[in-house]
């Protein structure tokens, strides 16, 4: 476990002394990140190549659709900080309507996961299910406690 988590801190810290040209064959964080995790979930869920196939088809659908609803989300938040500034009658009832736009958002967001994970479900058996599922949040927990950690280093340069 140490030696994944050095792996990602290398890859996720490495753009600060590598120029970010992709036209050189460099690769932004983000990609690096989703390239460590497909290494790690094949590793991890053992496919033969056919699953493997369907399987990453599947999660690069599941990740477009849901980067789409977040985007539509952070435009009805957008709509409705500029509304909230603004005086009149008409901002209750913009309000309110951009908050049900939101909450419609946040459920399809909810049932975009809910089929990923039932088509998941039927394409890998129980147990690789279930190591899907326990990886994907370890993955993004450990993500999260690199960058965290980094930027407090970044911050409190003397520990």
């Amino acid at each position: 476990m140490k030696y994944f988590a050095v792996i990602v801190w290398v890859l996720i810290f490495s753009v600060n002394v590598i120029p970010q040209d992709e036209h050189m064959g460099r690769m932004q964080p983000q990609k690096r990140i989703k390239q460590l995790e497909k290494v790690k979930l094949l590793e991890i869920l053992d496919m033969d190549d056919e699953t493997a196939s369907r399987f990453f088809k599947l999660k690069d659908q599941h990740e477009n659709n849901i980067s789409l609803l977040r985007e539509r989300q952070n435009k009805i938040l957008d709509d409705v900080e500029e509304t909230l500034s603004e005086d009149g009658s008409k901002k209750i009832s913009s309000l309110n309507k951009l908050v049900s736009d939101f909450e419609k958002t946040e459920k399809e967001m909810f049932d975009e996961r809910e089929r990923f994970h039932q088509e998941i479900q039927n394409l890998l058996p129980a147990e690789k299910f279930a190591r899907f599922i326990v990886f994907e949040r370890n993955f993004r927990a450990e993500i999260r406690e690199l960058i965290m950690g980094d930027r407090m280093r970044r911050r409190n340069p003397r520990n």
